[in-house]
Parts: C-alpha cells; sequence; structure tokens
C-alpha cells in the first residue's frame, strides 16, 4: 500500500511539472528542450549513506524479483527515501527494472551498472557524472566478483535474503556486457544461467556495485575523491588505427580482445577499396607459399564475412574471419600459415572459404614444408 501511495504521490508531483507553463513550475532548462520542475531542479544533491546498507539493499531488490539494475538503483534510492525524504521517495525504483539480463535480456550493458549509472545521472551532469560512471565501470571489467566482502557476507548467511551460504567463484569479465560477464562466470563455476548459484552471483555483484557508486559518491561530495579511470594501452593502441586519427570505425572504451579474441590475430586486414562490383574470393598470392600469404575477397555490399580455412577432410584450421560486418568494397588479408592454436601448418592443400551473405567460394592452397 506504501508503495502505490509513493507512486501516485510521484504522479501528482508529475503532473505539476506539465502543467509549469501554466502556473510558472517549469524551470529554464525548458527553453533547452528539458524540462525541470523549480521544486525540484535537477541536478539533485547528494546526501551520504552507508555504503554496506546500499550492498544488502540492493541484494534485497534484486531478489524481490526486481533484477540487478533496479536493484542498485532501488538500493540506493529507497535509503534515499527513507532518510532524506523529498523528492527521493517520489521515484519509482521500477524505472529501471527494464535492465535485467543486460536490458529485458538482450546481454547489453549490465543492469547492474545501469542502474548506478541511473542515480549519478541524477547528481551532476557529464562532465562529472561521465568520469564517476567511468570508473564504476572500470572497476566491474577489472575486478574480479563478487567480490570478497560479497563472498564473506553469504558464506556468513548475512544477507536479508540467503540464498547460497557459501562463497561463489569470482571471475573478471574485462567487459561491461551482462553476456560476456555472465558466460564467462558460468564456463568458470560451472553452472547454468538458470541456476540459484548463478543468480545469486548477479545478486551479490548488484550488490558490490550499488556499494561501489555510494562509496565514491561519499568521497567525492567531501572532496576527497581522484578519478581514475584512463583507456587502456590496448586500447589506445587499437583506436591509433580505428578511432577519430584513423579510420573512424570504432568508437569505445572497452578493449577489443574481450570481445574479439586476439583480432589480429587472425589475420591483418586491409581496406584496399571502397568500391567493388560483385562477391569474389581471389586466389591467394603467393600460391604455394611456406610462410605467407595473402587472400583477397571483394564484396558489392554490407554483409556479415565469415573466412575460415581448411584441410581436404573439413578440419577447420584457422578462422581469418569470424562473422563479422564488412561494409562494400576490396579487402585483403594476410595469412602466416599458423592455425588457431598458434602451431605451424604441416605441408599440404587446405582451402580457404568465404562467406558473405548466401555468397560462398572456394580456393585451394597448397603449403609447402
Amino acid at each position: 500500500m506504501k508503495t502505490n501511495l509513493q507512486k501516485r504521490e510521484f504522479l501528482r508531483k508529475s503532473t505539476k511539472v506539465a502543467v509549469g507553463t501554466a502556473v510558472g513550475l517549469v524551470g529554464f532548462g525548458a527553453l533547452n528542450g528539458l524540462v525541470a520542475s523549480s521544486e525540484y531542479p535537477w541536478p539533485w544533491s547528494w546526501t551520504k549513506i552507508d555504503p554496506e546498507e546500499a550492498r544488502l539493499e540492493a541484494h534485497e531488490v534484486f531478489w524481490k524479483g526486481k533484477g540487478c539494475s533496479a536493484g542498485v538503483f532501488g538500493g540506493i534510492v529507497n535509503i534515499l527515501a527513507k532518510t532524506v525524504g523529498e523528492p527521493w521517495k517520489f521515484i519509482p525504483i521500477e524505472t529501471f527494472q527494464y535492465g535485467h539480463g543486460g536490458g529485458v535480456g538482450w546481454g547489453t550493458l549490465c543492469g547492474a551498472l545501469n542502474g548506478a549509472a541511473g542515480v549519478v545521472s541524477m547528481l551532476y551532469d557529464r562532465s562529472v557524472a561521465d568520469k564517476i560512471i567511468s570508473d564504476i565501470f572500470a572497476f566491474y571489467i577489472s575486478e574480479k566478483l563478487p567480490t570478497d566482502k560479497a563472498n564473506e557476507i553469504g558464506a556468513n548467511s548475512q544477507y536479508r535474503v540467503n540464498k547460497v551460504a557459501s562463497a561463489l567463484p569470482q571471475n573478471i569479465s574485462g567487459n561491461i556486457l551482462c553476456h560476456a560477464s555472465v558466460s564467462t562466470w558460468c564456463n568458470l563455476a560451472n553452472k547454468k544461467v538458470g541456476d540459484t548459484e548463478r543468480k545469486e552471483r548477479c545478486g551479490r555483484l548488484t550488490g558490490d556495485i550499488a556499494a561501489l557508486t555510494v562509496k565514491i559518491l561519499n568521497d567525492y561530495v567531501d572532496n576527497n575523491y581522484t578519478f581514475k579511470f584512463k583507456p587502456s594501452e590496448a586500447v589506445e593502441a587499437c583506436l591509433s588505427c580505428h578511432g577519430t586519427n584513423g579510420r573512424y570505425n570504432v568508437y569505445t572504451y572497452m578493449e577489443c580482445k574481450s570481445c574479439h579474441p586476439s583480432p589480429h590475430a587472425q589475420g591483418i586486414i586491409e581496406n584496399l577499396s571502397p568500391n567493388a562490383d560483385t562477391f569474389k574470393l581471389y586466389q591467394n598470392n603467393p600460391n604455394p607459399f611456406r610462410d605467407h600469404t595473402t587472400i583477397k575477397f571483394s564484396i558489392p555490399r554490407a554483409e556479415k564475412v565469415e573466412m575460415l580455412v581448411y584441410d581436404i577432410r573439413g578440419d577447420v584450421y584457422k578462422t581469418l574471419i569470424d562473422y563479422e560486418l564488412y561494409q562494400p568494397g576490396e579487402c585483403s588479408v594476410s595469412f602466416s600459415a599458423i592455425d588457431d592454436e598458434g602451431n605451424k601448418l604441416p605441408g599440404g592443400i587446405y582451402f580457404c572459404r568465404l562467406t558473405a551473405g548466401s555468397f560462398m567460394q572456394v580456393v585451394k592452397m597448397l603449403v609447402v614444408e
């Protein structure tokens, strides 16, 4: 009943904003396409709370069926609603319920990070919020999760909802994507996505991110926080070619290898021309070859491309292009006669197969000792 009353009160307050043009309750932000209530103008102010209380609250909200995104958001907002009151008590935490499973199961941005970013964005403009959120993201991709603290609480049955009374395996996701984070953990722990242990893993992680977010916000408001994130050397190396100073076809702080294992170990791919009249896989050159050959292909329209090297029995030795989206044009791929395990190919007959959409073509290659 209390929750329903809060929602009705939220709608009442929101209605005041909606009619603000007539009664003078729309802030200056409306001139810029933004609507801000003069009663609670954005950004809101932060009041320090206990990070460990936020951890427990977020974990409990997660297990109440709200999921990881509403878990972090609600874990923090619920405490502020109790300790501060307005305006925090007028926000339905279900606003972030869509974030579960990386966005209703789509496996994109981890919901816990989504909820944390929502809280931070209510407090600061982009000049500050982007830096705080980046630090939270960087923690997520570089630390073993769930943390030792989360596991200790779980093993001692100190959560308000106790599903697994033991420490859980930890993994470093290397990626902010739900799909990558959950899948690597499941493989490590030998658990299925639907297992209670996997759900508890995400519940503890939800508490970890809520506690971290609160700690950073507490320190920042005390002028006791230094921003930490900077792109890794690997990212800077990739973007030196693919970012704004090169091809300008990549925009990310994530390391490529988290989604594309050793992307350039597959073969150095070079765009030769943006124009192509037809699908075609050219004969590799040189052929025969011992240590190195170049394989060219062209596609007249954007397609997902796969290029494999296999032997006469059909055993795949090398994945040169792993079903990646290519724009129309002519490209070349360097192949060093090394298989996916890093071993030198023995001499013999091999085949290179290009698949692009419904098009497929094969050329025969000869590796000599």
